[in-house]
């Protein structure tokens, strides 16, 4: 049986509808932080050359907005949560060991935290999946008997 089951199995019996809200109100933040990348689109790109990290400048940081605002809606609707989250934790790791943390922790730089708290959310989404009150719910408990699962 794999993770995804058990824990999905666990989820049904111990479900809080404040996760769900969590999850909704993430989904908000991220299209949130999304948007404001494309305001500052000049700053993601310097804070890239600034680190080094000069592949494909353009393209990172457009990648970047495009699945904050996309992973974000889908985290909101709670339809692929999973997979929402996986797409974007590798952002958030490059965000928090190569960006942040070298800059450290102080009065000036409060992206650190904001970047740790935001990695953290989704490693638990993507473990936890999408809750009661999503699409992947309502799809799952209306599916025809011949769809499979992925998870």
């Amino acid at each position: 049986m794999s993770v995804f089951i058990k824990i999905d199995k666990w989820k049904e019996q111990h479900h809080y509808a404040l996760i769900d809200i969590a999850r909704v109100l993430f989904g908000i933040f991220l299209v949130a932080k999304g948007s404001s990348f494309i305001d500052h689109r000049e700053q993601i790109e310097w804070l890239l050359v600034k680190n080094n990290i000069h592949f494909l400048i353009f393209i990172a940081a457009i990648y970047i907005v495009l699945l904050h605002i996309g992973g974000g809606l889908l985290m909101m609707t709670g339809l692929i949560t999973r997979w929402a989250a996986a797409f974007q934790i590798p952002i958030l790791i490059g965000a928090v060991f190569f960006i942040n943390l070298p800059i450290g922790f102080n009065g000036i730089n409060t992206e650190t935290g904001i970047s740790i708290a935001t990695l953290v959310l989704l490693i638990f989404f993507f473990f936890y999946g999408s809750g009661n009150y999503s699409l992947d719910y309502y799809v799952e408990k209306h599916e025809q008997p011949y769809h499979r699962k992925f998870f």
